[in-house]
């Protein structure tokens, strides 16, 4: 049985983002969520960035150091989170409102379910929509060869989460994954 509040972990890569990435932080501890662990991986930003993780003090947990980009940061986040369920987010993404809770809701509802995602609304850099919600996805062929040596990349929906233990046969996302999303076609190819 599913406990009522499984620990959730986000990790948010960044870089150079202080334009948008408090909204990001506001989104994420806005949840109201009673068990959240969010951990901020910044890849050393020169501009800023780090003056705004400062200002949130121990409501969130982050390193600014150089890293290897985006799966880099990934890694090293997994490395320090402990949640039950794991969730990404982008430093220019955010949350709308209940999206824990509706998270968390759907598995308890689908006990079997240990990966979902939803769908997002595209804004523009003043947040403005510029593209109403997106429920349809062109999925190719799901299959790691295809993905590897394929020219285009592949898009999928950023709104992830899904259960820490899946993350335990693969150890740590690859830099060819260099698009966080895409990690979720490695674990359907796996299965």
């Amino acid at each position: 049985m599913r406990k009522v509040f499984p620990k959730i972990s986000i990790i948010t890569p960044s870089f150079n983002q202080g334009k948008f990435i408090k909204k990001t932080i506001d989104s994420v501890l806005s949840q109201n969520y009673p068990d959240l662990e969010y951990v901020v991986i910044d890849g050393g930003s020169t501009d800023n960035t780090v003056k705004i993780l400062k200002s949130y003090g121990n409501k969130i947990k982050w390193i600014s150091e150089k890293d290897k980009g985006q799966a880099d940061a990934i890694n090293k986040g997994l490395k320090i989170i402990n949640g039950e369920i794991i969730a990404f987010i982008n430093s220019d993404d955010y949350y709308l409102p209940d999206t824990f809770k509706k998270i968390v809701d759907f598995f308890k509802q689908n006990i079997t379910c240990n990966v979902v995602t939803g769908d997002y609304l595209i804004i523009n850099e003043n947040g403005k929509p510029i593209q109403s919600f997106v429920g349809f996805y062109k999925i190719q062929q799901l299959s790691l060869p295809n993905l590897v040596s394929s020219s285009s990349k592949p898009f999928i929906p950023l709104g992830l989460a899904l259960f820490s233990f899946l993350f335990q046969p693969l150890f740590s996302l690859s830099p060819l994954f260099c698009h966080f999303s895409f990690f979720l076609w490695l674990f359907q190819t796996q299965s």
